[in-house]
């Protein structure tokens, strides 16, 4: 009996991840570019100043979130490639290996 592993899902997940990350900095930049727009037109004195401490919050919080969403998807990918690697090795040796014991087994 044979056993078929589909390493298919990680593949699929890294895109997926791949495309969830672009999403939410799109997401990021479309609200950012709403919130400066509200805020030029309108704003002045300590509430600019505040305004403008507000958005440098805001640009260091999504580069920290978008910087692990780049580490989770790197991961995937990692991941994905020590599975092939590991799948691929392992049929390889019973390629190899597995011949021999079917002779000395008579099979």
């Amino acid at each position: 009996m044979t056993t078929q592993h589909n390493f298919g899902h990680m593949a699929a997940g890294v895109s997926k991840m791949q495309h969830a990350e672009n999403e939410i900095r799109d997401d990021l930049n479309k609200l950012k570019n709403i919130a400066v727009e509200i805020s030029t037109d309108s704003w002045s004195g300590t509430a600019a100043v505040r305004f403008a401490q507000l958005m440098a919050d805001w640009d260091r919080n999504g580069n920290e979130l978008m910087g692990a969403l780049a580490k989770i998807h790197e991961q995937l990918k990692a991941t994905g490639r020590d599975l092939e690697f590991t799948r691929d090795v392992t049929r390889d040796m019973f390629n190899t290996e597995l011949p021999d014991f079917r002779d000395a087994l008579g099979k």
